[in-house]
């Protein structure tokens, strides 16, 4: 039977989707072509001096030949998010080899951790992981999302499967559900996220989420989004660096330790 992990200890990690823009809705990777703000989006991470974890959607590394070391830019820690992010007709058991063999190639070194396309795990996709020598995912959003997932009764810490796999949620806010990611605080504004925080908290093991598009906007991107997709990411569309480091404030000022996702596993795996 499966067991939750509870961590006395308050530990963060931050992390960013290296995916095309917007997820799979455009079908192109535009942002790449915004090299003088991803310049600063670099150098304004660097100067947070906080680890980055990327989940590389790993299509990229061969179809945009910059990608790979735009990645490398940004980010200190590697991982996977599927090969093709796919979230209309996925193949997970292609999808997670694929990503693994891809990933290998580039980085000379097998996947740890992976992360499903809008954090949707399949049936038998935690044994395929496994089988597949990955060690532990970081998909599961323990909240609800119409249409695509109901989480609402899962555990908000990380999870540990019979097979010693290991799962690390997306943080919440304790009680509401609400996702503690870079994209939810920038729809409801940081005072209202923050209040939400001071009001029921955070658990122990923090796991926030960001992506490119939410610090950086790709106009030609952003204007083929459907209508309503592009109104939730108009709202607040140029704070992403200043709400990640109102984040990363908030985060301190409360005594998390910041790690890289790898450091977490390593720390969960090391007390089990």
């Amino acid at each position: 039977m499966e067991k939750t992990y509870k961590s006395k200890k308050k530990i963060a990690c931050i992390t960013l989707d290296f995916e095309k823009d917007y997820g799979d809705r455009i079908g192109e990777f535009n942002i790449l072509s915004n090299k003088k703000e991803i310049t600063e989006l670099a150098q304004f991470l660097q100067e947070l001096q906080i680890p980055l974890s990327l989940f590389i959607t790993t299509n990229v590394l061969e179809k945009y030949p910059s990608s790979f070391e735009v990645a490398k830019s940004i980010g200190k820690d590697f991982h996977s998010h599927s090969h093709t992010h796919n979230t209309k007709n996925p193949d997970s058991v292609f999808e997670i080899e694929k990503s693994k063999k891809v990933f290998s190639k580039y980085f000379n070194t097998n996947p740890l951790g992976y992360r499903a396309p809008q954090g949707v795990l399949k049936n038998g996709d935690i044994e395929e992981l496994c089988k597949k020598g990955y060690k532990f995912s970081s998909s599961l959003f323990p909240s609800f999302r119409p249409g695509k997932y109901n989480n609402l009764f899962s555990p908000i810490n990380p999870i540990i499967y019979t097979n010693g796999f290991i799962e690390i949620p997306f943080s919440v806010i304790k009680k509401i559900r609400y996702t503690f990611s870079l994209s939810y605080i920038k729809l409801l504004g940081f005072q209202v996220s923050r209040l939400l925080v001071k009001i029921f908290g955070l658990p122990n093991i923090v796991v926030f989420d960001s992506h490119l598009h939410d610090f950086i906007t790709n106009e030609k991107s952003f204007h083929s989004l459907p209508l309503h997709i592009k109104f939730a990411y108009s709202i607040r569309r140029d704070k992403g660096e200043q709400y990640l480091l109102n984040v990363v404030k908030l985060l301190k000022s409360m005594g998390y330790e910041f790690l890289t996702i790898t450091e977490l596993y390593e720390e969960i795996n090391s007390n089990l």
